[in-house]
C-alpha cells in the first residue's frame, strides 16, 4: 500500500454553485484500487462579504484510476445561511491517498521528471537560471488554442545496479480528448543517449524526447500520458526496463486571430537600403 498527501485549492471567486479542482498522481506500477480520505480543510468569505456566517460547505472527493495513473476530483464550495451562491469564498481540501499496487512490475532505472509545453517558446525550470523570488512557475504561459503544440519530456536515467541497464531510450505519448480513446504519438527524435536529468541542457533539442500534437487536438481540455522505455527491449514495465508514465491534462484557451497590417516606408537616406527578400515560409513551433 503507498500513501500519498494532497492538496486541492480553490481561490477567491464568486462563481455560483460548488466549483472543482484536480490533481494526478503518477505509480510506478498499474494501481489495483485507491481511496482518497479528507483530512482537512480551510475556508472562509472573502472580503467584502468576510463578515458572513458560514451556513453550508461542501467538501467531496472522488477519484478514477486509469492504469498506474489516479486523478483525484474535489469538489468545493461555501455559503452563508441564506443558501444563495452570491459570495466571495475561498479555501483548500488537504486529503490523504491510499493505493494499492499490482505486483510483478520491477523497478526502473529510467523516470519522467518534467514535461515542458511548448507552442514558441516557454517558461521551463526558469528557477535555475533566474532569481527563484520572482521566476514564474513551470508551463505558466497559456497554450492557444488550433495551434501545434511541442512536449519536451526530460528523461532522467539512473545507474541503481540492481534495475536493468538502459541502452537508448524512447517513449510513446498517448493523447485523448473528452469522452474520446487513447491515441499514440511516436517522438520526433531519439533514441536518444541515457543522461542524467541534472545534465540536460535546454538549448540542446536532442536532450529531451521531443513530440508533436497537431493544432487538430488543441481544443479546450486534452488529456496526454507520456512513458520512457528502452528502445531496444520495448515498453516493457514487467521487465524494468519502462519507466512510470506521467499523465496530465492540457487546456487550450480560444483567443481572436492576430491581426497584422502593413505599413509603407518611404527611405530616402543614404546608403541605399535592399529590398526584403520574399519569406513565405511558415516559422514551427520552437521547443
Amino acid at each position: 500500500m503507498e500513501q500519498r498527501s494532497g492538496s486541492l485549492t480553490f481561490a477567491r471567486s464568486d462563481e455560483p454553485g460548488p466549483r472543482t479542482a484536480t490533481q494526478v498522481f503518477n505509480f510506478t506500477a498499474p494501481v489495483e484500487q485507491a481511496v482518497a480520505v479528507l483530512t482537512g480543510t480551510d475556508f472562509g468569505f472573502s472580503q467584502p462579504d468576510g463578515d458572513h456566517h458560514v451556513g453550508r460547505v461542501t467538501t467531496l472527493l472522488d477519484l478514477a484510476i486509469d492504469d498506474d495513473v489516479v486523478t483525484v476530483d474535489g469538489r468545493f464550495g461555501v455559503r452563508d445561511w441564506s443558501g444563495n451562491w452570491d459570495d466571495d469564498y475561498q479555501g483548500s481540501m488537504q486529503f490523504l491517498l491510499l493505493a494499492e499496487l499490482a505486483t510483478g512490475v520491477q523497478p526502473s532505472n529510467l523516470s519522467i521528471t518534467g514535461i515542458e509545453h511548448s507552442q514558441a517558446i516557454q517558461h521551463f525550470r526558469s528557477q535555475l537560471h533566474l532569481d527563484p523570488a520572482t521566476a514564474g512557475p513551470d508551463n505558466q504561459i497559456p497554450l492557444v488554442a488550433g495551434k501545434d503544440t511541442v512536449l519536451r519530456v526530460y528523461v532522467d536515467t539512473g545507474d541503481d545496479p540492481t534495475r536493468p541497464t538502459i541502452g537508448r531510450v524512447t517513449g510513446l505519448l498517448e493523447i485523448r480528448v473528452p469522452g474520446g480513446i487513447w491515441a499514440s504519438v511516436n517522438p520526433l527524435n531519439g533514441p536518444l543517449a541515457p543522461i542524467r536529468d541534472e545534465q540536460i541542457q535546454r538549448d540542446d533539442p536532442d536532450a529531451t524526447l521531443n513530440f508533436l500534437i497537431p493544432g487538430a487536438f488543441a481544443t479546450d481540455r486534452l488529456e496526454i500520458r507520456v512513458r520512457a522505455f528502452d528502445a531496444a527491449v520495448g515498453n516493457r514495465p514487467d521487465l524494468g526496463v519502462a519507466g512510470g508514465p506521467r499523465q496530465e491534462s492540457l487546456r487550450f484557451r480560444s483567443v481572436e486571430p492576430l491581426r497584422v497590417r502593413g505599413v509603407l516606408v518611404n527611405y530616402t537616406g543614404t546608403p541605399a537600403v535592399p529590398a526584403p527578400e520574399d519569406q513565405r515560409a511558415e516559422a514551427a513551433p520552437r521547443g
